[in-house]
């Protein structure tokens, strides 16, 4: 069988008994009979991004049944994003992830509230809202990027489009917090622009 690993952590175990069914699956099987569905939990998404390809919990099987449609344990250390080689090599591995379609306008606001830092943008599965008295700073482009972040949080279309709804670029310094967060600054970044993801 054909594992993916990030380093001694297991991302999927068993690649051939996965059954991607519209661009989402079961990623880590039972290891006793190999039969997907015996274990509760490891299901992901999978969309394209102009980095890679990122693989993303079920929102929306989560809000059904969060235990059994819950992604496996690794992604309390974040989603995981694969860029350059091991994205090359993934859709070499499974011909589907080629043509996996790029997040939703749900997606994208569900991947920033899973990523922020100190639950700024609330827990899955509230709606997500910036928690803005947890905000000492805020940079951006605009002239009011707090605005203009939340104006992209309550946009939430569904619908997948031809690009990214990627939110506008800004930087939150978050009391508790070393670093500035970005939200989704890996997605829109392209391999082989030099930046590291």
């Amino acid at each position: 069988m054909t594992g993916v690993f990030n380093g001694s952590i297991p991302v999927a175990n068993a690649l051939e008994l996965t059954r991607w069914n519209d661009y989402e699956g079961q990623v880590l099987i039972c290891e006793n009979c190999g039969v997907p569905g015996c274990e509760a939990s490891g299901w992901v998404r999978v969309r394209s991004v102009p980095a890679g390809i990122v693989l993303l919990p079920d929102f929306a099987g989560m809000q059904e049944n969060p235990l059994e449609r819950s992604p496996p344990a690794y992604f309390q250390r974040g989603i995981p994003l694969f860029t350059g080689e091991a994205s090359e090599q993934l859709r070499e591995l499974i011909p589907d992830f080629v043509t996996a379609p790029l997040p939703s306008g749900v997606e994208l606001r569900r991947i920033a509230q899973w990523e922020a830092p100190g639950g700024l943008l609330g827990r899955f599965p509230d709606a997500p809202l910036l928690r803005e008295e947890d905000v000492l700073y805020v940079s951006g482009d605009s002239e009011d990027p707090t605005s203009a972040f939340r104006a992209w949080l309550s946009r939430g279309s569904g619908k997948l489009s031809a690009s990214p709804d990627l939110p506008p670029p800004v930087e939150f310094w978050i009391e508790g917090q070393p670093e500035a967060w970005r939200p989704l600054v890996e997605l829109r970044t392209r391999p082989d622009t030099n930046n590291e993801t």
